[in-house]
């Protein structure tokens, strides 16, 4: 036996005023459970200490006494196994149970194999009894299971709950009465096999699995009308070669368990959008993954993956990426081809260097690089300050370095015919985002063939509009400073009546692009003045623009036509022009 001593919570889902949290453990595949006592607060300190058997499985979630009930504030997964019996405390983030509950938070934990003195704190002086030693447990769960599965039918409901009930077979009663379940929850029980029986629920949309003992996915997995699939804390080493089975999954969570590699046809699940790998012993990925065109979601944290394909970039969609805790290195040259990544945490690798093309990704909210042997000093200065100068460091690095392949390829471009210039022109388009108008190479076309091809149109302007909506974005970058340290009315009234003069070029743009999403609403508080109300209302119109300047991006950094590109450099012309102005306008110290 070891003591497990639960220390603290920080930065809990509730309410400070009125949070009421406790804590449960739970030790796996067993009946054991012990509850502490009720605390205070979203920051609450326990100090309270269980006896757990060595080796054990602990789940310790988090609750809330919220009004006779109680409300789920998060879980963690603990292998006692491999945590260090010296007494230190270790911080853990608080997960969520995919039910869509709001989970924040971190869990102090500290476990050690001295004796010690204090009084292990049990719910009741009941004798504890190994599950599978114990029928009594057992039957109580399958009578609770058809307890809830005849009252849900009984309401009409196409889900049900049976997480916890020690269940190790799926209950009879769930084919009775030819309901069509789109929701099971078995989490949580004493599965050793993926139950197949579920593949005659054909029109199951989501099956949770978590914390059982599941060890593979069969081969003839069989549901076909799967979105969301949980299958995090089982001991799952391998997943079937014909996972494209799975044609329509959108969510997978394969958190915390023993998996080593990923098959190639994990690529082929064109409709997956969010995936969880982390916790699992996965040293690298295959190249299929960046055929995840559709993917908004990864996480493979803590998994001591060595190295990225080059396909990585393909997931152009991504919106959020964890690759932290991992053994990185490197990371591929066009990483800046996911534009679109929110937030991204590259945190406890080592990385001594981040590819320029990074600054392409002018939508980073949030970017995490600690504990990385990074060698540039003056970009370690830049993230210190924030992402936005970080982000306009590696943009401007990137944008030097275009250029310099630009002039390599005009000077090549010259000694060829108008024929070969042409398909360097076409190779500098696809490979270079930043090409300026150069009058140089209109001079060539005109000395080398006066006639001028539809195609060759649109690679200028495409090129044309690459460059304008960089300018535009630095542009961006310079009045989002000015906004920060302005303070007064004066200050900041002319930069939010510039912002204001964005809107027809953001209308005009919007009319030739899919919509974009629009940034939440200022929170005002009601006592702030006036100044602070306009500043936060200027920002949030900045943030909506630069929504706007990225898809601009994308579009144009495709294979948008001449019908396209003609209107969208239009658009972002007329907002350089009004960028520029009032940067220009901008006192010294701004």
């Amino acid at each position: 036996m070891i003591a497990l001593e639960v220390v603290e919570a920080q930065g809990l889902a509730v309410n400070p005023s009125t949070a009421t949290p406790y804590v449960m453990v739970a030790v796996k595949n067993t009946s054991d459970r012990f509850k502490s006592k009720i605390q205070r607060g979203m920051d609450p300190v326990f100090e309270e200490v269980f006896e757990v058997p060595l080796g054990a499985d602990l789940l310790i979630t988090l609750w809330n006494k919220q009004s006779g009930q109680d409300v789920f504030l998060g879980v963690v997964p603990i292998e006692t196994e491999v945590m260090p019996l010296d007494g230190s405390r270790n911080w853990f983030t608080l997960q969520d149970r995919g039910k869509n509950e709001p989970v924040s938070g971190e869990i102090c934990i500290a476990c050690s194999a001295a004796e010690y003195e204090e009084e292990f704190i049990e719910p009741e002086p009941v004798e504890q009894k190994n599950m599978v030693d114990d029928p009594k447990a057992i039957k109580q769960g399958e009578r609770d299971a058809k307890q809830k599965i005849l009252e849900a039918v009984n309401h009409g409901a196409t889900e049900v709950d049976l997480s916890g009930l020690f269940l190790n077979i799926v209950p009879n009663e769930l084919f009775k009465d030819d309901v069509q379940w789109i929701n099971l929850d078995l989490g949580f029980n004493r599965f050793s096999t993926f139950p197949k029986t579920l593949y005659n629920f054909s029109f199951l949309e989501e099956l949770w699995l978590t914390g059982n003992q599941i060890t593979f996915i069969p081969e003839d997995i069989n549901l076909p009308s799967i979105r969301i699939l949980y299958l995090n804390g089982n001991k799952i080493s391998k997943l079937p070669e014909n996972i494209d089975r799975l044609a329509t999954i959108e969510k997978i969570d394969l958190a915390n368990n023993q998996i080593t590699t990923l098959p190639s046809t994990i690529g082929k699940l064109k409709k997956l959008a969010e995936l969880f790998l982390s916790g699992n012993p996965i040293s690298s990925l295959p190249p299929s993954i960046g055929h995840l065109e559709f993917l908004e979601i990864l996480d493979i944290s803590g998994c001591g993956v060595k190295s990225l394909p080059s396909e990585f970039p393909g997931m152009v969609r991504l919106l959020e990426l964890n690759l932290g805790n991992n053994l990185l290195t490197q990371l591929p040259s066009e990483f800046g081809k996911m534009s679109r990544l929110v937030s991204l945490n590259l945190s406890d690798n080592r990385l001594t260097e981040l590819p320029i093309s990074m600054g392409n990704c002018s939508h980073l909210d949030t970017v995490l690089l600690e504990r990385n042997p990074i060698k540039d000093q003056e970009l370690l200065k830049k993230y210190a300050i924030g992402t936005d100068h970080l982000l306009d460091y590696l943009g401007k690095k990137y944008f030097a370095q275009n250029q310099i392949e630009k002039k390599k390829l005009k000077d090549n471009a010259r000694k060829a015919g108008a024929a070969k210039l042409r398909d360097d022109m076409k190779k500098a388009a696809a490979k270079v985002r930043s090409i300026d108008d150069d009058e140089g190479f209109e001079e060539i076309i005109e000395e080398e063939e006066k006639e001028v091809t539809p195609e060759e149109k649109r690679v200028k302007m495409r090129a044309t509009a690459q460059k304008l909506s960089n300018d535009c974005r630095n542009e961006v970058i310079t009045l989002k400073r000015a906004l920060m340290k302005a303070n007064t009315m004066d200050q900041i009234v002319p930069i939010a009546r510039a912002v204001r003069s964005l809107i027809p070029h953001m209308n005009t743009a919007r009319e030739h692009m899919a919509p974009t999403p629009k940034p939440q609403p200022p929170i005002f508080n009601g006592s702030e003045p006036k100044e602070v109300q306009l500043k936060k209302t200027t920002a949030v119109a900045i943030k909506e623009f630069e929504g706007v300047l990225g898809g601009i991006f994308n579009i144009v950094s495709g294979n948008a036509q001449l019908e396209q590109l003609i209107p969208l450099s239009s658009a972002i012309s007329g907002s350089l022009e009004v960028l520029q102005e009032i940067t220009k306008e901008l006192p010294p110290q701004f």
